[in-house]
Order: C-alpha cells, then sequence, then structure tokens
C-alpha cells in the first residue's frame, strides 16, 4: 500500500518536470512562495487525514507510515500540489521510497528465512518417522532411501509453497479490496454516466463496489482456464 501511494505521487512528479534552470532567481522564488505557502499545506494534510479515514486497519499502518516519511522530507502528510516539480523533490521521493523498499526486504528476508527452517525441521521429523517404518519391513524396497527423501522433500515444499502463496493472497485481499470499492463509486458513474434507465446493463450503475465483483470474476475466469 505504502509503495503504491510513493508510485502514485513519483508519477505526478516525473509528469512535471521543472524546464527552468535551478539557479534561476524567478524559479527560486516561485519555488519558495509554493514551499511556504500554508493553504497549500493544509490542503495537502487535508487530503492526507480523508485518505487515512478511508483506509481499513491494516493499511493505516501502512500509510500511517509513509504520510509520516513525507512529513519528513517535504513538511507535508500528503505531496503538495505544483505546476512543476524540482529535481530536489524527484530526490527526496527516492529517499522516501528507500525507506520504504529496505525494511520490506529485511523483513521479506527473514520471512523466507523462517519458513525455509520450519520447512526443514518438517522434513526431518517425518524422514525419521517414516525411517521406523522402513526398518520394520522385511522385505526389500528398491530404491526406499531415495523415495523417502525425495517424498518428504516434495510435500514440504508444496505445503510450504501453498501456504506461504495462500497467506500473500490474503493480505493482497485485504490491502486491496478496501481501494477497489472505494474506486468502484467513480468508475460506475463515469462508465454509464449516458446510459437510459432501459438500458439492460443500467443495474450496474448501481452496484456498490463494481470492481470488486469484476476482478473476482476475472479470477474466477483464470482459475477455471488454468
Amino acid at each position: 500500500v505504502a509503495i503504491n501511494s510513493w508510485y502514485s505521487d513519483f508519477y505526478n512528479v516525473l509528469q512535471k518536470p521543472k524546464i527552468e534552470l535551478l539557479d534561476s532567481n524567478s524559479t527560486q522564488k516561485i519555488e519558495e512562495n509554493l514551499e511556504n505557502n500554508t493553504t497549500l499545506i493544509q490542503e495537502a494534510n487535508q487530503r492526507a487525514e480523508q485518505n487515512f479515514q478511508k483506509a481499513n486497519f491494516i493499511n493505516k499502518g501502512a500509510l500511517y507510515y509513509y504520510q509520516n516519511l513525507l512529513e519528513y522530507f517535504f513538511n507535508s502528510r500528503a505531496m503538495i500540489e505544483k505546476p512543476n516539480y524540482s529535481a530536489n523533490d524527484f530526490y527526496a521521493l527516492i529517499l522516501v521510497f528507500l525507506a520504504i523498499a529496505i525494511p520490506y526486504v529485511l523483513i521479506a528476508t527473514i520471512n523466507i528465512y523462517f519458513a525455509s527452517v520450519y520447512a526443514f525441521k518438517w522434513r526431518e521429523a517425518m524422514t525419521f518417522s517414516y525411517l521406523k517404518f522402513w526398518k520394520n519391513k522385511d522385505d526389500n524396497i528398491e530404491g526406499s532411501s531415495q523415495r523417502i527423501q525425495e517424498d518428504t522433500y516434495n510435500f514440504s515444499k508444496i505445503v510450504e509453497s501453498l501456504g506461504l502463496s495462500f497467506i500473500k493472497a490474503l493480505m493482497t485481499l485485504v490491502a486491496f479490496i478496501p481501494i477497489l470499492w472505494s474506486l468502484s463509486d467513480v468508475v460506475s458513474k463515469a462508465l454509464f454516466a449516458n446510459l437510459s434507465e432501459n438500458s439492460s446493463f443500467y443495474f450496474l450503475k448501481n452496484i456498490d463496489g463494481l470492481l470488486v465483483y469484476i476482478a473476482l470474476l476475472i479470477s474466477l475466469g483464470g482459475l477455471v482456464v488454468s
């Protein structure tokens, strides 16, 4: 969520670069006036507060962290809307990205480490459990040692992969369903603004969370096809 918010602001900065020379006196004055304009800062903070209130309890943590980073680098909890953005804004957003990405990389590395250790310990326990049954058999089974080794390895890796994929998918749903739900009203009005009441698709105009249902249907369709 924090990365998506950063990307939105970073995209706006890239779309409005400052063409003037950095040492231009007039440009510096315009930049100083914009940065010191308390009205723009108040509007940015109000937008940040509205976005924070709309977020669910999981997204609020990410938004709170991101808004505090913006406040540290830009003195406002949201990006101030400017006609043009300077190179300083670009570099500041790069630092904001690093402040988001580095903790994520560390957490992801720790998560992979503990998941791998757990899968290895589980595989070890299954191997010793199956060895008892193997030793109690009188007849010889061809390649039994390799079968125990490979079967326990494949089973533990499959369960580990399925478990991590399920948790990631669940967290993605929790994080992005509220965002899709909030955007559905605007998108529905824009897409079906010209539909008459006699149209067969008029009912789509009044469906809350339309984008959520569309995403769900597409996912189910892809699952059936695959």
